[in-house]
């Protein structure tokens, strides 16, 4: 490190900062953020911060903090180097921060060790909650189990102290933005949760309005705030949805069996036509199947119009091979372009598939 005054967040002078050839690693990133689901290589860049900066930061931090209280720097030195020892590989960040803590509570037990780099931790994300929340249990949707316009759904979670500490004023409140929808005995609470307790909310009703169209996603955040004696007053939220109504899925099919020209950009074109097909259905879903024979598929290019007249390319001569295409885009074969751009369009219509072969 490079001491107490000169730049002592810098990893070291010699790590990129004097070459001009990059930033450097620093460790004083302090908006660094941990995602469990997320694997961190060693120096992989992320959003503002680099691999190694979420780590070191947090120790940099926790040992300046402890040094500033008259903890030996001897002691953080160790307390990491015992922690961190015969650990093997696969071993996650989260998984470094626990045993850190463990460590520190074992060697110092009486020190502001464990303390301190428990709140160093926390400020990044690295260690668990001491309360979780499942993933929301959905009930009482009606005859048919489908969340249809103008129902009720009952919606509950599990609760989980992690802890080894009683977790108070736990409040669990849903919301969403879809006009429309609202809840009823909502927010949840519970006064506390003995340390590894688990428990069922009482069901948070969902109520959805006949004037939400069938296939609305429905997004809605369920936000728990509680106390807790380490982490003091802790606020997390979980992302869940349900669609309305249920897809229904169709096809229409048509074999041309039409001819396609050598090197012409005019190509030839299918039509087919959708008739009183609903406008809600998801036309994120959409797919097309083709069945070509051609003696070189790089020469082809495949579009697809909708019957409002916009055009998706689906092959730009980037297929490859012999002796034809069949299948699926998406699926079998990758479009050259996103189909998304047809979302919201009337399916109704004449749907029209052109091919052309642009043989140099």
């Amino acid at each position: 490190m490079n001491g107490t005054v000169f730049n002592p967040q810098w990893f070291g002078s010699w790590n990129g900062h004097v070459s001009g050839c990059w930033a450097g690693r620093v460790m004083d990133r302090l908006d660094a953020r941990y995602d469990p689901d997320q694997s961190y290589g060693a120096h992989q860049a992320f959003t503002g911060f680099v691999a190694d900066e979420l780590w070191s930061t947090p120790l940099f931090q926790a040992m300046t903090t402890l040094v500033g209280q008259g903890v030996p720097k001897s002691e953080v030195d160790t307390l990491v180097i015992e922690s961190h020892f015969g650990l093997g590989a696969g071993v996650t960040m989260r998984d470094l921060a626990l045993v850190t803590l463990q460590a520190a509570r074992t060697l110092y037990p009486d020190g502001a060790h464990e303390s301190v780099f428990r709140t160093n931790f926390n400020r990044h994300g690295l260690l668990p909650a001491s309360l979780s929340l499942s993933e929301p249990t959905l009930s009482n949707l009606g005859d048919d189990g489908v969340l249809d316009p103008g129902e009720f759904a009952d919606i509950s979670f599990g609760l989980q102290n992690n802890s080894t500490e009683t977790v108070t004023n736990v409040s669990l409140i849903l919301s969403t933005g879809v006009s429309g929808v609202s809840f009823n005995n909502n927010p949840y609470t519970v006064d506390s949760i003995a340390p590894a307790q688990g428990l069922t909310s009482t069901a948070i009703v969902m109520q959805v309005e006949e004037s939400v169209a069938c296939d609305t996603l429905i997004n809605y955040s369920a936000s728990l705030n509680y106390d807790s004696p380490t982490d003091g007053n802790v606020s997390l939220s979980v992302l869940s949805e349900i669609r309305v109504g249920e897809r229904v899925w169709g096809q229409q099919l048509d074999s041309p069996a039409l001819a396609v020209p050598d090197n012409d950009v005019v190509g030839v074109e299918d039509a087919l036509t959708a008739i009183n097909q609903p406008q809600t259905v998801g036309l994120d879903n959409i797919r097309v199947f083709v069945d070509i024979g051609h003696s070189y598929n790089g020469d082809l290019v495949i579009a697809l119009i909708s019957p409002a007249g916009t055009e998706v390319i689906l092959a730009n001569r980037t297929l490859g091979g012999f002796n034809g295409v069949e299948g699926f885009f998406p699926g079998d074969f990758d479009p050259q372009e996103s189909l998304a751009v047809l979302n919201g369009e009337p399916l109704s219509g004449v749907w029209r598939l052109r091919i052309a072969d642009l043989a140099v």
